[in-house]
C-alpha cells in the first residue's frame, strides 16, 4: 500500500513538472550573435561590441520603422482621402487641409513625429496602391521608398527598376534621386530660404514661450552653478554676436 502511495505521489509530481521542462524555442543565429555577452567571445573588443550592439538596435529599428510608416500611410490615406490615391494626388483636393492641419501639430506631444515622416508614408501608401502586386517599388525595402517618393510619379517605378535590379545601396539611392529632381528655384517657383534666416528663426522659435520647443523655467530651475555659468558666458556672447549682426545688416543697405 505505501508502495502505491510513493507511486501515487511520483506520477503527480511528474505531472506537474511536466509543463516546466518543454523545450523552449530556440533563438535564431542572429538573435544568438546580437545577444551573446562580451565574456563569450574573449577576443571581442569594447569597440566591436558597441558596434554589434548598435548594429542590432539599427535593425530594431529598421524593422519597427518601415512596419510604422506602412501602417501610417495607409491609415492617412482612409482617414483624410477616403482611401483613394488619385483624391491626393489632386492638388486640388480640398482635403490637403486636414493633412496640413495635422502636420501642424508634428513635434508636439499629441503627436511626435516629424512633418516629413507623416507626408513620406501617405505618399509611399499613394504610390503603392497604384502599382500592381509585383512592381519593383513594392518589393524595395521601406528605405528605398522613401527616398523614391521624392521624385515626380512617372519616374518612381523606372528608378525603383533600377535599384531594385543593381541592388543600389539607399545612400547612392538617395543621391540619384537628388540628381534627377529639379533645382530649387530653378523653374521659377519660391526661392530658398538664406541661411541666415533659417537660423535666427530657430533660435526665435526656441524663445518664444507658447512655442512647442520653447525653453521653460522649469528647465532653467534645473541647471546646476556650473552649467548656470556656462550658460550665462553664452547668452553674453550670443547677444554679441546678434547686435554685432543687426549693426552688420543696417550698414549692408
Amino acid at each position: 500500500m505505501n508502495s502505491l502511495a510513493r507511486a501515487d505521489r511520483t506520477g503527480r509530481a511528474a505531472k506537474r513538472s511536466g509543463p516546466r521542462n518543454k523545450a523552449q524555442p530556440a533563438a535564431s543565429s542572429v538573435t544568438r550573435y546580437l545577444l551573446r555577452p562580451l565574456d563569450s567571445a574573449r577576443s571581442e573588443t569594447e569597440a566591436e561590441r558597441l558596434d554589434r550592439v548598435a548594429e542590432g538596435i539599427r535593425g530594431i529599428l529598421g524593422r519597427t520603422l518601415a512596419r510604422g510608416m506602412d501602417e501610417v500611410g495607409n491609415y492617412l490615406l482612409r482617414a483624410f482621402y477616403n482611401d483613394d490615391p488619385a483624391l491626393y494626388r489632386d492638388p486640388r483636393a480640398p482635403n490637403h487641409i486636414s493633412l496640413r492641419a495635422l502636420a501642424a501639430r508634428c513635434g508636439t506631444l499629441d503627436l511626435p513625429v516629424s512633418t516629413s515622416f507623416v507626408s513620406t508614408s501617405i505618399r509611399i501608401a499613394a504610390v503603392g496602391r497604384t502599382l500592381p502586386a509585383g512592381a519593383s517599388f513594392l518589393k524595395l525595402p521601406m528605405s528605398h521608398r522613401a527616398e523614391l517618393v521624392r521624385l515626380p510619379h512617372d519616374k518612381i517605378e523606372s528608378e525603383a527598376a533600377f535599384a531594385l535590379r543593381d541592388a543600389t545601396p539607399v545612400r547612392e539611392l538617395r543621391d540619384r534621386v537628388s540628381q534627377l529632381l529639379p533645382a530649387k528655384g530653378s523653374n521659377g517657383g519660391r526661392p530658398p530660404t538664406p541661411r541666415v534666416m533659417r537660423v535666427v528663426s530657430d533660435v526665435r522659435r526656441a524663445m518664444k514661450h507658447d512655442a512647442p520647443r520653447a525653453i521653460t523655467p522649469s528647465e532653467l530651475a534645473m541647471l546646476s552653478a556650473k552649467q548656470r555659468e556656462e550658460l550665462d558666458r553664452t547668452l553674453t556672447a550670443a547677444t554679441e554676436y546678434i547686435t554685432a549682426l543687426h549693426e552688420a545688416l543696417r550698414q549692408s543697405t
